[in-house]
């Protein structure tokens, strides 16, 4: 027995009409859900819902919708991440493993490991430090002069591929922190 959409929809619109003798009521059309929160623009039937996050139920497939202060909050904590050099420092006097006391503001040298345990140093002046939960100094927050070498257009850093660009030794200043935490005061 092969499948005909022909009688198929035949049947349906003779089943229909035997129902609507009886007296049965066709049933509405469904319209859109009315959402309490849901703007007017949405309701009104002129764009989706940009405050509604879709997710599908992972058990039998049927989509859900969660509310907007749930995804407004979890969307506000991750834009609101703090980078991982901080600028909330406290201004207070730290000293160093040589016992050197170091005030804010004072002029340094600064000892920094980096890619591929290179050394870096670097003047700069020492802004303050951050401390961890148990109140142990975590890092030193500190502006420095470093000295680079790489591709630079007009005075500032560009990519390899850049027209013009040349290959030079140049310097820039910046806050970083120290988690190493080796600073030294000038004399």
């Amino acid at each position: 027995m092969a499948f005909d959409k022909a009688t198929q929809r035949a049947r349906a619109a003779e089943l229909e009409f035997q129902l609507l003798a009886k007296g049965i009521q066709k049933p509405a059309p469904a319209g859109k859900p009315q959402w309490p929160f849901s703007p007017p623009a949405v309701e009104a039937g002129r764009g989706p819902n940009p405050q509604m996050t879709q997710f599908m139920n992972t058990v039998n497939g049927s989509p859900r919708y969660s509310a907007p202060a749930v995804a407004a909050a979890v969307s506000t904590a991750l834009k609101k991440k703090e980078p991982k050099m901080a600028v909330n420092y406290s201004a207070e006097p730290f000293t160093n493993h040589l016992g050197q006391v170091i005030q804010p503001g004072q002029k340094i040298i600064c000892v920094s490991q980096g890619y591929n345990h290179t050394t870096k140093v670097g003047i700069g002046e020492y802004l303050g430090l951050r401390r961890d939960s148990r109140g142990q100094v975590r890092n030193v927050v500190v502006t420095r002069t470093i000295e680079k070498y790489g591709y630079q257009l007009n005075g500032k850093p560009a990519a390899y591929k850049t027209p013009g660009a040349s290959y030079a030794k140049y310097s820039y200043f910046g806050k970083t922190s120290l988690p190493s935490k080796r600073i030294y005061p000038t004399v």
